[in-house]
């Protein structure tokens, strides 16, 4: 796993070695980000990267260009090594790193509870399946913020 693209591209992030977190896969990423810059979705970007794990996704958005990235994680070994990612890719000052349950931090976010919490672009990639309230939450918070959001799921084999 590493950085593809921008300031902190080939910096080599660590992951959880474990089935608690899905990691991307850098041809995954890759496509992703492709589409989001030619859309201009990144450039100055004001980021959520959701169920964050080690910030693999919302560091890409940093290095590409995004302002500022808010990661939400709740398991704090995750946020330990995300911490040490952003810190080895120097991008920690964009950075606001909540050790937290998503959904508590959407209910504030979406309760009204953090004034200006306002996103252009918000990274959902839990590594589960959503339930239909949180996909609805999800999407509810999405245009509150008036922001894009893209949603991953895993596909379990059939």
């Amino acid at each position: 796993m590493r950085v593809l693209s921008g300031t902190a591209r080939g910096v080599p992030l660590k992951t959880v070695p474990d089935f608690h977190t899905r990691p991307i896969l850098d041809r995954v990423k890759k496509s992703l980000f492709s589409i989001l810059e030619s859309s201009t979705l990144i450039q100055d970007a004001m980021v959520a990267d959701l169920y964050a794990g080690t910030g693999t996704q919302g560091i890409e958005a940093l290095s590409r260009g995004a302002e500022t990235c808010l990661f939400v994680e709740k398991r704090p070994d995750a946020v330990a090594l995300l911490n040490e990612n952003l810190a080895k890719t120097r991008l920690a000052a964009k950075a606001d790193v909540r050790c937290d349950t998503v959904m508590r931090v959407l209910q504030a976010l979406g309760g009204g509870s953090e004034p200006g919490a306002r996103f252009d672009l918000i990274l959902y990639d839990p590594p589960f399946s959503f339930s239909r309230e949180q996909a609805h939450r999800c999407r509810t918070v999405t245009t509150a913020c008036n922001a894009r959001g893209v949603v991953q799921q895993s596909v379990s084999p059939a």
